[in-house]
């Protein structure tokens, strides 16, 4: 049996940790927000949401619309995010955690310095602390997804060793 992966084989599993990733930091995110005062448990979705409708970062409490465009947008970067990290560790051949945990981090620092002119209400009101915190979660979970679902392009593929004497 085979242990080599298309691309596209590859990029599914990304996207698939991706999507595991964002679920992971959605709900470290969700938590955070009122354990930390920032706002109510639905406030990174709304804030997510004001990227393309500006007024839902003043939604308080559950608003249908911007939860659900703010989940659709999460989700669809996360699985974004996870292909790209599977695909580029599997070309560098970098391990999956050191890979999917560096380029989430990478990501999400590019991320912050750019939300200010995409999503201003939540470039100002995520906290920086569990917006890092929230991509290492997200990092860790598609390296482990991606560790169980491909073998890593880092090493020597598993096989027979030739014995001396043998």
């Amino acid at each position: 049996m085979s242990t080599e992966f298309s691309v596209s084989r590859i990029g599914f599993e990304g996207a698939v940790g991706g999507a595991a990733g964002g679920m992971a930091m959605g709900m470290v995110s969700m938590m955070g927000f009122p354990l930390l005062g920032a706002g109510g448990f639905w406030s990174p979705l709304t804030l997510i949401a004001s990227a393309v409708m500006p007024d839902a970062a003043s939604a308080a409490g559950f608003a249908a619309v911007p939860v659900l465009v703010g989940t659709m947008l999460h989700m669809a970067t996360s699985m974004g995010l996870g292909m790209a990290l599977a695909l580029g560790a599997n070309a560098t051949g970098k391990h999956w955690y050191i890979a999917a945990l560096s380029g989430a981090m990478l990501a999400g620092g590019a991320v912050h310095f750019v939300l200010p002119s995409v999503a201003p209400a939540m470039g100002a009101a995520f906290p920086l602390a569990l917006f890092a915190m929230g991509h290492a979660v997200f990092g860790l979970v598609v390296a482990a997804w991606l560790d169980r679902r491909v073998p890593c392009a880092c090493g020597v593929a598993p096989g027979p060793t030739a014995r001396a004497g043998s």
